[in-house]
């Protein structure tokens, strides 16, 4: 999440890298003035569009972090009722759209789980179906020339998912991919997102991925990829190892039958810097910048 700045300074030398697009994240009531509020995120629309970007949003319909672990209710809905809660995704999401117009959304983060938990459970999947129905249905009255994207993260039990949900009015998969926790195999990468461009006839959008450029912890914080286990085969934890991660990834998403992408995860998460009241950071060895400030090779490869 790149901070509102005064002089666009981040995203300026971005933008010159390449990138096209901006991912950002969003709170309902966080607790503390995060950057995922909804007023910093108002505001870096703004600057992100006074750049010529497109805006990626991501709405997590939760206070803080949302994943497949995480789903909770922002705390202002925890005691409504089913019916009422629907009433509050709809207006909720109606005023999200109306007021940022983002180009593309994502109804919920990594919703594998289902969200707003307990209510929207996998486990009570019709309900589950009824708040994405609903929401997105709010987003194209109030924001029609905005893509809607549902985003799942890993690549197994994505068809059945999407086997389930495909009768929605959606328009892009968005498919989290992290060599740790997914597949070292990018050929198995490959293969998995053409059969799901093919099956569903949709666009597929790499909605977060990242690679380390070192194995070193550079604060007091474990890095969350710290192993070499971690690792692909001979793509090493090396500025030039994690450009060639990003590169064959471009190729992947390139060559896919329907029109895609990537967004890169964290690149911005430096060591010693606070995120969303986390500080110092997990991510710091993955990063577009090295420990000192200095552009990484990888940014080369956003110019694909």
């Amino acid at each position: 999440m790149i901070i509102p700045s005064t002089n666009n300074y981040p995203l300026r030398i971005l933008k010159q890298a390449g990138v096209n697009t901006v991912r950002l994240r969003l709170w309902h009531t966080p607790k503390f003035n995060s950057p995922s509020s909804f007023r910093n995120v108002e505001i870096l629309c703004k600057e992100i569009r006074s750049l010529k970007l497109n805006t990626f949003l991501t709405i997590h319909y939760s206070d803080t972090w949302a994943d497949p672990s995480h789903q909770n209710k922002p705390n202002l809905w925890n005691k409504l009722t089913r019916p009422i809660l629907l009433d509050s995704v709809h207006r909720y999401s109606f005023t999200i759209g109306n007021l940022l117009k983002p180009d593309y959304i994502e109804i919920g983060n990594e919703i594998n789980n289902g969200l707003l938990w307990p209510d929207g459970s996998i486990n009570n999947f019709d309900y589950f179906r009824r708040i994405l129905k609903t929401a997105i249905s709010a987003i194209r009255k109030s924001s029609p020339k905005s893509k809607i994207i549902l985003h799942y993260s890993g690549l197994n039990g994505s068809f059945y998912f999407f086997k389930k949900l495909e009768s929605l009015d959606f328009d892009i998969i968005g498919i989290s991919y992290y060599p740790k926790w997914h597949t070292k195999d990018l050929d198995i990468v490959a293969l998995h997102c053409y059969k799901l461009a093919s099956t569903y006839k949709k666009p597929i959008i790499l909605s977060e991925t990242s690679y380390p450029y070192t194995l070193n912890n550079l604060d007091s914080t474990p890095n969350s990829v710290d192993k070499p286990s971690d690792l692909i085969q001979d793509f090493p934890a090396t500025p030039e190892g994690q450009a060639r991660f990003l590169n064959v990834l471009s190729q992947i998403t390139e060559f896919l039958p329907t029109n895609s992408g990537y967004c890169y995860w964290g690149g911005e998460w430096l060591k010693d810097v606070e995120v969303d009241q986390i500080p110092k950071s997990m991510w710091d060895n993955q990063t577009l910048w090295d420990s000192k400030g200095v552009f990484l090779p990888i940014i080369r490869e956003f110019k694909h």
